[in-house]
């Protein structure tokens, strides 16, 4: 049985016991796939999935061989990482994950991290902290950078904490506006329709933090709209819709969007964020390097 099979076979697992979705996600067609499948199953002398009407369900053995082949194509994935380390330390593939909210700051150090080290290559996926969370778990992404608290066994995890987040009212500038200027009270919002960035799953983050402070006030926020996605909340806010609670060193790109800031008033509106990622035997150097590049963030408005 030769690596690829495992991969194969650990690939089928996580399409959820999908053959087909599989072998779209391995490119190859689907009938070499389930060769390959009866193939490892008779080199075992054993059924590693047992059919449910249309479904394919993964039987004790199968679960058995997939913590195996998981474990055994991580230490394959780490053996080669360090051989290239100790070579030159400044190449691979990073696989990054970031929330929304991270966005610019990612994309700054990323570009800062490549004129570094230009042999390292990025794959990046943008996503809420609770699905990187599992992305992380799973090994499909290297570190992730989130908002906390997360859904996550933190001691299984190296955490490196970062700047809290402030967070401002951002509103329309074709708005008529009778109050201050430059602050805001969360009396003063009550009435204000807002346009809320909330996690598609689980609990926590700037949604939970403000709905706490709104509870600490004694008010019922007017909210107008919820989404996940914070580009599709700026653009909402940006046409008028409503107002939003978003990261003050945003400011600068908001502002360029037709937008006005308002501080909050006596507000502890602020959230933690980190960067996380897996303990394991060994780290690649170039995750270490590009933490390290985090360990000053003065220029940012957090």
């Amino acid at each position: 049985m030769d690596l690829r099979q495992f991969r194969y076979f650990v690939t089928i697992v996580q399409e959820n016991n999908n053959i087909t979705q599989a072998a779209k996600k391995l490119n190859i067609s689907q009938p070499p796939l389930s060769q390959q499948l009866k193939a490892m199953e008779a080199q075992m002398n054993a059924e590693f999935f047992i059919r449910n009407g249309k479904r394919l369900e993964l039987t004790d053995v199968g679960a058995v061989f997939y913590n195996r082949a998981t474990k055994l194509l991580e230490m394959i994935e780490e053996i080669k990482n360090e051989i290239a380390d100790v070579k030159d330390g400044s190449s691979g593939c990073l696989s990054l994950g970031t929330s929304d909210f991270y966005g610019p700051l990612l994309t700054d150090k990323i570009c800062e991290f490549n004129s570094i080290y230009p042999g390292i290559t990025y794959r990046i996926i943008q996503s809420d902290a609770n699905r990187l969370g599992a992305l992380l778990m799973s090994g499909e992404i290297d570190l992730a950078i989130v908002n906390m608290p997360i859904d996550l066994q933190l001691s299984e995890f190296h955490t490196h904490r970062l700047n809290q987040i402030g967070f401002s009212l951002f509103v329309p500038n074709e708005w008529e506006w009778n109050g201050s200027e430059t602050e805001i009270t969360f009396q003063e919002m009550e009435n204000i329709p807002l346009v809320l960035t909330k996690r598609e799953e689980g609990k926590g983050g700037s949604y939970d933090v403000f709905m706490k402070e709104c509870s600490i006030a004694g008010i019922k926020p007017n909210i107008l709209a919820e989404c996940n996605n914070l580009q599709t909340v700026i653009s909402l806010i940006s046409k008028g819709l409503g107002a939003s609670i978003l990261p003050n060193y945003m400011n600068q790109f908001l502002i360029s969007r037709n937008l006005r800031q308002f501080h909050i008033r006596d507000s502890e509106l602020y959230n933690d964020s980190a960067i996380i990622w897996r303990k394991k035997n060994y780290t690649p150097k170039a995750i270490t390097h590009f933490v390290n590049l985090f360990d000053n963030l003065s220029q940012y408005s957090f």
